[in-house]
């Protein structure tokens, strides 16, 4: 009679025992495990302000400051910063007359922050506390991202009309802003714009705008 062939012809039976051993082992392992568990849960939400002069909310990016626990939210539609406060899960208020606005930078000072306002093609420096703009700096082009370079000491702004970058020094421009209108004919805060590859990773990090009247947490 011929020899029967198995699955495990030419298999040592010790050699299958401990792979059979070694999967129930696995088996065990994995049924004992917790289940899989989602990164982001939902928290619920919080209105924003409602459109004061477009029909459709529009909403681009935003920026948060754990320092204050401020969400600031580039609420373009409306022409308005709006602010957050994450740890109450409210609105605390609004600036306005920030026309196009794409994105807010934080600063060492927790109550400055800088806006880039495409519709008037500048950076604008806004005091929190008091809600208001302080000053407009004009740049060549139209503003988009925006941030703060602790290391210089500037901010950096995504010109994308112009396909360019320009840094904005903040201290000097800082000192200078409460008198603007006697420093026409001095050299201006902003430094030449840069081009090709020194934009392209800052610019390329624009994420999609929001088009939700609300923020989930």
């Amino acid at each position: 009679m011929g020899r029967r062939l198995g699955y495990d012809a030419g298999i040592p039976k010790g050699l299958v025992a401990v792979a059979l051993a070694v999967l129930v082992a696995a088996l065990a392992a994995c049924s004992s495990s917790d289940p899989i568990r989602v990164p982001l849960t939902d928290q619920g939400n919080i209105q924003l302000p409602r459109e004061t002069v477009a029909k459709l909310p529009l909403f681009d990016l935003l920026t948060m400051d754990s320092r204050r626990g401020y969400l600031y939210v580039a609420h373009t539609s409306n022409s308005t910063v709006d602010i957050v406060d994450v740890r109450t899960k409210k609105v605390a208020g609004s600036i306005a007359g920030v026309g196009g606005v794409k994105q807010i930078a934080i600063t060492p000072d927790s109550n400055i922050i800088f806006a880039s306002a495409s519709a008037a093609g500048a950076v604008l420096e806004i005091d929190v506390d008091a809600r208001k703009v302080l000053a407009t700096i004009p740049v060549d082009g139209s503003p988009d991202a925006i941030e703060y370079d602790p290391v210089h000491d500037y901010l950096v702004v995504c010109l994308g009309g112009a396909k360019k970058v320009a840094a904005i020094d903040r201290k000097r421009w800082h000192h200078r802003s409460s008198r603007l209108s006697r420093t026409a004919g001095r050299r201006s805060p902003v430094r030449p714009s840069l081009r090709g590859h020194q934009r392209s990773k800052f610019c390329g990090r624009h994420r999609p705008r929001l088009t939700s009247g609300d923020i989930h947490l």
